[in-house]
């Protein structure tokens, strides 16, 4: 866990995306897959360009776990999924060599009970200065994450249903 803190933290911030043309600009929040097994992941999406990134599966909460605890679990899926480039990485590369977006300038989720949420959450794991600042989605942003989302979400289906790749 502390690796990953520390390349997190260590990663530049810059206010584009590596591609120059939308901002490094994040919106994330809970999704539920209704598919088998079943089970709730953290979808990230650029809502500029429309990128999107999954972690999880999402441990269902266990009994007498605190919010807080569950925060912190919700922000290291987080901190990982950018830690690791987002899933990207070179050809023939390595977690260390992945293509990496760095920290995002900024991002927000759906309501600002759960940006509150999150920022407790991404102190508590050590994450750095304006990293920890989460912001409110506005309403077009969370329409444009629910479209993504269905959109992902329709690919995943087919997938599983053998109807596409």
């Amino acid at each position: 866990m502390d690796a990953i803190i520390s390349r997190f933290n260590s990663l530049p911030r810059k206010e584009l995306s590596p591609s120059g043309l939308v901002k490094n600009h994040w919106h994330f929040s809970i999704r539920h897959v209704p598919l088998e097994p079943q089970g709730d992941v953290l979808f990230i999406v650029n809502p500029e360009s429309h990128f999107v990134h999954t972690e999880g599966r999402i441990p269902p909460p266990q009994p007498g776990e605190s919010e807080e605890a569950r925060a912190v679990a919700i922000a290291f899926l987080l901190v990982k999924a950018f830690a690791s480039g987002l899933g990207g990485s070179a050809p023939g590369g390595t977690t260390e060599d992945s293509l990496s977006i760095g920290r995002p300038w900024s991002w927000n989720t759906l309501t600002g009970e759960d940006a509150r949420k999150m920022e407790a959450a991404l102190s508590t794991l050590g994450i750095n200065g304006d990293s920890t600042d989460v912001g409110t989605a506005s309403e077009a942003e969370n329409r444009t994450a629910n479209e993504d989302w269905e959109s992902f979400f329709s690919r995943l289906s087919d997938m599983f249903a053998g109807g596409g790749t």
